[in-house]
């Protein structure tokens, strides 16, 4: 079904021959995204350290790590410690917006949402969704933990 339509789209564009104006107009409108699949591209092989902290009261405590881009990993490690799961990109106007969800050792899910501009990242979300029977987390953590990394200057 696929197939058929992209051999429809492409006997269109060959029957339809845009004039010189028109065929400038969509050189344009594909350049910007050849850059913004560059830093996809660009974003694999990076790593950023910075600090991993919770939102609200319990986000007194923070972690230092580093956040890597590694083989379509993404990679957080923390004080000895290291956790990965896949990672997908996404072009977002002239940005690179990053997801990666996994699951931890303990059963727990994180899910990481974030920005790449092609040289930083921002506006890094993490969302971790804990399961029950650690007691001291259990007395002090909601069950879902909303956390915000912030890379150094």
């Amino acid at each position: 079904m696929i197939g058929a339509l992209i051999a429809v789209i492409c006997a269109a564009s060959i029957l339809s021959s845009p004039d010189a104006g028109a065929q400038d107009e969509l050189d344009a409108a594909h350049e910007p995204q050849s850059v913004q699949l560059h830093h996809a591209d660009l974003l694999d092989a990076s790593s950023f350290p910075g600090t991993v902290r919770a939102r609200g009261l319990i986000g007194l405590v923070r972690v230092s790590g580093t956040l890597s881009f590694v083989g379509g990993d993404l990679v957080w490690s923390s004080q000895g410690d290291t956790e990965s799961g896949p990672y997908r990109t996404f072009v977002e106007g002239d940005e690179c917006v990053f997801m990666a969800e996994y699951t931890l050792e303990s059963g727990g899910q994180v899910r990481w949402t974030g920005v790449f501009d092609g040289q930083r990242v921002h506006d890094v979300r993490i969302t971790w969704t804990r399961v029950t029977g650690d007691a001291v987390h259990d007395l002090f953590l909601p069950n879902v933990v909303a956390l915000d990394f912030t890379p150094d200057s």
